[in-house]
């Protein structure tokens, strides 16, 4: 057995240590606060552990019912999140878990602080594992991997973010360190580092793949024997998984399920990199953010004999280590800054090695000298990160927006755009099972907060977006709406949905990633001209300075723009399936025959349509619900009529879009539909709530079916409480009707009575003047002399 020797030690000069993990907290701590109370981060850990509260009892849920990580951080930041609380309530911040989650609702920031300070807090303890890993490959090491782990960049926004990536590094790393403790005999077992690599998978799945490293350090240290012992290490790293994750196998269906979403993420890729392998922006990112000195220091650590001659076992577990933290997102198509996390700590373990041992003769002086220097590019790169502005553009441009944005401005805006609370974000909020259960202050508050007339485009950026087709047998049969999920974008960029905007805010985190991915998405190009060459800017928010974000741009949008979208089209129902592959109706046809063209039922769409329901559902519904309702607001019931059919098109059953779409196509003066749209409702659902009875009494009305809508109005006022409102609203609108009504009747009868006086006017004109035909005249004799005589009258 291999064993170092004492100056080999494995721990760092304390004094050492501790001076890294202060720059490393100090530099980190900058960074809790930022751009808060605007929370626009992903964030999945802590929004799907909020998620496990019932909002009602404050009751745990452990089934996430989200598997595209594992749950280990989940879980993590729900205890965390139940302490916050705990604390809240002690100190009467919050009465129930309702008013918690509304709390984080409008003004998240305990809540993201603490949770930040969860990713800083791991950190810290993957630098420690960072130094002791060092320490192991070269004296002297672990100090300065310490500090190249401490100021990268990457590192540093990274922890002060909320994934789950950090989570795995650092399980994965204390993983590797007991790998190298049980090769170097100072742990009796290999146990220890098979617990931490389950740990580590259970933070995120490509955790396990440290078990490789581990197979070949057992394999270096006992040869042929190492299979079966590689094999309990998997059995108990697996075990660990399932107890981090204990739903991938008691919600099987739905951890297959989102698992193979992932597995086609990372092979598909995304929005921006969709059509290429992601190794160059990885290798980009990672000398960007160390600089070339460590990059290239950490590649000739595999060649510098004094570490092959001093721990060559460890040197291969490490590089090993290194190899498959990297080659799975090298060859995959995402590229995410956050993924390289664990490839930076190695990077920086490696790099100290080898600078260390080629400064191994040189005064201690010149060694430290040289492992700054070494250092100077991520040095100075944290220092202008340690002193950015907690100010971000979004920040900046929901400021603007607050002093200059009216009332009655409807704004569009991209994904990563101003963070601004909209009147659909609080009546779905007042929806909630939270509302109902929250305390009145914090209820008030929800209704008293500034709302904004916003609506956000939605952003995909990868998966396979399916039809679901029900054959005839009752099994399904999913097809491919979509070549690539970046084209479900297209919808969103139908010129036609613009034309209903007063302002329109284009984000550069989705504006560049669409530009690099045009072929697929040409509608988005064609809105960015037309904004550039159309609109005005209002407001334009650049990154500069200590300032950081997306560059954001504010078009405000007038009459005449407005007017060149007209040759594109007005919207129709069926507006959000013109981007679906053009053979998509023809594949459901050779599944179901002819009567895939024609409609699943009256009014109803084509049954082909009716099976993209889980992408209408997914992302237009609730788009197409948000602009539709703000448009309604303002009576622009033009634009609010399509996204309010086409919802009630493809769910008849929704009784909000019936009566959305109801009220818009009877304000344009086409009460018809209107009362097609409440029949086909009403076969769909049975009984109507009294609201939309209410609504199909006016739609009677404005049809010219004025008695069917009175007694309509009748029975509501009959069947329902006088006190409520509905009935108050029906007995007003009957006694309108009936007064109108008796004013019509009223003016008819004088009218009549005109009419009859001029007809007996004229009849008697018309007597007069036969009376005076009727008489003879009296002949006069011819005067004498041919002069008329005159004689004087009677």
């Amino acid at each position: 057995m291999h064993v170092h020797p004492p100056q080999a030690g494995p721990r760092p000069a304390f004094a050492a240590a501790l001076g890294v993990l202060l720059v490393a907290a100090i530099v980190r701590a900058t960074r809790v606060m930022h751009g808060l109370p605007d929370f626009l981060e992903e964030a999945l850990p802590l929004r799907q552990a909020l998620q496990l509260f019932d909002p009602a009892t404050g009751a745990f849920d452990p089934n996430p019912h989200f598997f595209n990580y594992p749950s280990l951080s989940i879980y993590v930041h729900f205890l965390v999140q139940l302490v916050v609380f705990a604390v809240g309530w002690m100190l009467g911040s919050w009465h129930n878990a309702a008013d918690y989650l509304l709390s984080y609702r409008l003004d998240p920031t305990v809540m993201v602080a603490v949770a930040r300070g969860v990713g800083i807090a791991v950190d810290l303890l993957a630098i420690v594992a960072v130094m002791r890993i060092g320490e192991r490959l070269m004296r002297g090491a672990g100090w300065v991997a310490g500090l190249i782990a401490a100021v990268s960049p990457l590192l540093i926004v990274t922890s002060s973010s909320i994934f789950c990536d950090g989570m795995m590094a650092c399980a994965g790393l204390w993983a590797l360190e007991r790998v190298l403790a049980w090769c170097d005999g100072d742990e009796p077992r290999p146990m220890a580092a098979a617990v931490l690599i389950g740990i580590a998978a259970g933070a995120k799945y490509p955790g396990a793949l440290l078990l490789l490293p581990l197979g070949v350090a057992m394999v270096i240290r006992d040869g042929r024997g190492a299979l079966t012992r590689w094999a309990a290490c998997a059995g108990v790293a697996l075990a660990v998984f399932l107890v981090t994750t204990p739903f991938a196998v008691l919600a099987w269906p739905e951890f297959v399920r989102d698992l193979s979403f992932e597995g086609g993420h990372a092979a598909e890729g995304h929005l921006g990199s969709a059509a290429r392998p992601a190794v160059l922006f990885f290798l980009r990112l990672l000398v960007g953010d160390l600089g070339w000195a460590i990059a290239l220091a950490a590649v000739a650590a595999a060649f510098v004999p004094a570490l092959a001659r001093r721990a060559p076992r460890d040197m291969v577990v490490v590089l090993v280590a290194a190899a498959v933290a990297f080659a799975p997102i090298a060859l995959g198509r995402i590229e995410a800054d956050r993924y390289l996390v664990l490839t930076t700590f190695l990077v920086a373990t490696l790099a100290a090695a080898s600078i260390v041992t080629a400064m191994a003769r040189a005064p201690q002086g010149v060694r430290m000298s040289v492992s700054l220097a070494a250092i100077a590019w991520p040095l100075w790169a944290t220092s202008q990160l340690s002193f950015e502005s907690p100010t971000t553009t979004q920040m900046q441009a929901r400021r603007w927006c607050e002093a200059n944005v009216a009332p009655d401005a409807v704004l569009i805006q991209e994904a990563y755009g101003v963070h601004l609370f909209s009147h659909g974000m609080r009546e779905a909020a007042i929806r909630t099972p939270e509302f109902a259960a929250a305390s009145s202050k914090i209820q008030d508050r929800v209704r008293s907060v500034r709302a904004f007339r916003v609506a956000t485009l939605p952003l995909v950026v990868s998966g396979r977006w399916n039809g679901r087709v029900s054959l005839p047998d009752g099994s399904r049969r999913e097809l491919r709406a979509f070549d690539h999920g970046v084209e479900v974008n297209r919808i969103f960029y139908d010129p036609a949905l613009f034309a209903g905007a007063d302002y329109v805010v284009t984000s550069s985190a989705v504006r560049d990633r669409l530009i690099a991915d045009s072929l697929r998405v040409p509608e988005a190009l064609a809105v960015y001209r037309w904004l550039e060459r159309h609109t005005t800017v209002a407001a334009r928010f650049d990154p500069r300075g200590r300032v950081r974000g997306p560059s954001l741009v504010v078009h405000k949008v007038e009459a005449p723009a407005r007017a060149l979208l007209a040759p594109s089209g007005a919207l129709d129902p069926m507006w959000w399936t013109r981007p679906v592959a053009a053979d998509y109706a023809d594949r459901v046809a050779a599944l179901l025959g002819p009567q895939a063209m024609r409609p699943a039922s009256d009014d109803g769409p084509p049954l082909w349509v009716t099976t993209l329901k889980p992408i209408f559902d997914s992302k237009v519904g609730g788009f197409a619900s948000e602009l539709a309702l703000e448009l309604a607001a303002l009576e622009r019931y033009p634009g609010s009529l399509p996204l309010a059919l086409s919802i009630h098109t493809m769910h008849p059953e929704d009784l909000g879009a019936c009566a959305l779409a109801s009220v818009a196509a009877r304000r344009t003066g086409d009460p018809g539909l209107a009362l097609r749209v409440l029949e086909r409702t009403r076969r769909s659902v049975g009984e109507m709530p009294s609201e939309l009875e209410l609504e199909t009494a006016r739609a009677q009305v404005a049809s010219g079916h004025r008695e069917d809508g009175a007694r309509l109005l009748g029975r509501l006022i009959a069947r329902l409480d006088s006190t409520g409102a509905v009935a108050m609203q029906a007995m007003r609108e009957l006694a309108e009707l009936n007064e109108a009504s008796t004013r019509a009747q009223a003016e008819s009868a004088a009218a009549a009575q005109a009419a009859a006086a001029q007809r007996a006017a004229a009849a008697a004109a018309a007597k007069g003047k036969v009376a005076a035909k009727g008489k003879a005249p009296t002949k006069k004799p011819a005067p004498a002399s041919g002069v008329a005589t005159i004689k004087p009258g009677r």
